[in-house]
């Protein structure tokens, strides 16, 4: 008896290089869609012949782009508004140039699409075109040119200088959030790249490796134990030599060490917002004590606090007064960002007249409102709470707790690690970089351990902080 496959979704054909590889399974997928999508969508018409108007051209220009800026999609010419698959005319698929099709497309956008597929197919007796758009590599796509319709009124059809995304059916300007989202897609690339760390050097190498003196071998040296691995003997004497090894260089200056990886998000983003991801965010951290730049200590703590609700407490003991007042600000008080519980276990972490100005801002804030957010409760707690250990007060939880140690299968009393701060460090480096390699699970992991290893430190910086706190 055949094992049942599950059809491949139209989502996975639309973000492919060439679904038409697989047409049969393509056109399945297209067809038991039963309302257009985020990733579908349908126009009765072809583009071009005697009886298409200008609106429906660029309405099928807006789509592509859409499609472009976004997840990728489909655009099926032959079926009707309510879903019917009605078809085409033969001449009707005759007057539809692909290329046509592009340079009608690239004719008002910037930069161009590129890697478009088109074809048609016959299904049941009737012709369909079917227009495929691939997620954009070189997003965002922004119009270039206000096409107008005049008749009965002036209407813009497409306005100049928009970059269109794709919202579930819909084709719509994009949201903030959008073009974040394709930013971070056109920059993933060059950012994996960077973050190789890799130069282009001469090593002199034994003949067995090479065979060659003509022959640069292409050599990946990592830090894997592996028995079998051929051996390679290094020397800086060329008389012993008989080939290189050569491997990439991007730039002598761009890494070194993990300073640089956030020098490198500074370069991609010309200074300003750190545009990696949590991940690389969780690896700097585990390295924290390698950061020398001050400067630095206060950008990453600003990225921990507004970006990531990350662990930031070493950074904010290396950091002035005036720059932790500050911190203490970012968000207005009136503010229901769930990473006001940082500042909440900062503020109680730099010690009472800190915590009592902080509470007495929120309480303000929030006096005549029905439902406080989350951290106005947790600042509530923070200062009913209180006992004479402010770490476990900050965690909400007790001295015979425990909590979970990456690698070890065990979890560590919190007692023990109150009085050894060295321990919860080691353990705060482990858990971010179980969260670099994917396992978020381990995020509040690091957020508990980060207090515990530096929460005390705070408390030397409290009053001059507080002294710096604005009383009006």
């Amino acid at each position: 008896m055949a094992k049942h496959r599950k059809q491949k979704s139209i989502a996975a054909f639309a973000r492919g290089e060439n679904p038409f590889a697989q047409l049969d399974a393509t056109v399945r997928a297209l067809h038991t869609e039963a309302v257009e999508t985020r990733y579908l969508e349908w126009k009765s018409t072809p583009p071009f012949g005697a009886a298409v108007t200008s609106k429906i051209k660029y309405r099928i220009v807006k789509a592509v782009l859409a499609f472009a800026n976004t997840d990728g999609g489909f655009v099926v010419f032959g079926i009707i508004p309510n879903g019917t698959w009605s078809g085409l005319k033969k001449a009707e698929l005759d007057a539809t140039d692909p290329a046509m099709l592009v340079e009608l497309i690239n004719s008002c956008v910037s930069p161009e699409v590129v890697g478009l597929n088109y074809t048609t197919v016959k299904r049941r007796g009737r012709w369909f075109a079917i227009l495929h758009i691939p997620p954009s590599p070189l997003a965002p796509h922004v119009t270039t040119k206000e096409v107008v319709e005049y008749a009965p009124d002036r209407r813009v059809i497409l306005p100049k200088g928009a970059v269109f995304c794709r919202y579930g059916a819909k084709c719509d300007l994009a949201t903030a959030t959008q073009f974040n989202r394709i930013i971070e897609r056109r920059t993933a690339p060059l950012k994996s790249e960077l973050l190789r760390r890799i130069r282009e050097v001469e090593i002199p190498m034994a003949p067995k490796i090479v065979g060659s003196s003509t022959t640069p071998t292409v050599l990946r040296i990592t830090s894997a134990s592996n028995p079998a691995a051929t051996p390679v003997r290094v020397t800086r004497n060329k008389e012993e030599a008989s080939g290189v090894v050569v491997y990439e260089e991007l730039d002598y200056a761009i890494f070194e060490e993990i300073n640089n990886v956030v020098a490198a998000g500074k370069l991609l983003s010309s200074g300003g917002e750190f545009v990696f991801e949590e991940r690389i965010y969780h690896r700097i951290y585990a390295e924290r004590q390698h950061i020398r730049n001050g400067n630095e200590h206060e950008h990453l703590a600003r990225v921990a606090i507004t970006k990531f609700y990350a662990p930031m407490m070493f950074w904010a003991t290396k950091l002035p007064p005036q720059t932790i007042a500050e911190l203490l600000q970012l968000f207005p008080f009136s503010s229901k960002s769930p990473h006001m519980r940082i500042l909440c276990r900062l503020a109680l972490l730099l010690g009472d007249a800190v915590l009592d100005w902080f509470a007495s801002k929120l309480e303000t804030a929030w006096r005549t409102h029905p439902q406080p957010p989350e951290h106005v409760f947790l600042m509530r707690k923070l200062r009913a709470g209180q006992t004479g250990e402010r770490r476990l007060t900050a965690l909400q939880l007790g001295e015979r707790a425990s909590i979970e140690v990456p690698g070890e299968n065990r979890a560590v009393p919190i007692k023990e690690l109150l009085e050894r701060r060295q321990d919860a460090a080691t353990f705060l480096s482990r858990s971010c970089m179980q969260v670099f390699k994917g396992d978020v699970g381990w995020r509040a992991g690091a957020r508990q351990f980060d207090v515990l290893a530096y929460g005390s430190g705070l408390a030397v910086l409290g009053p001059s902080v507080a002294k710096l706190l604005p009383r009006s």
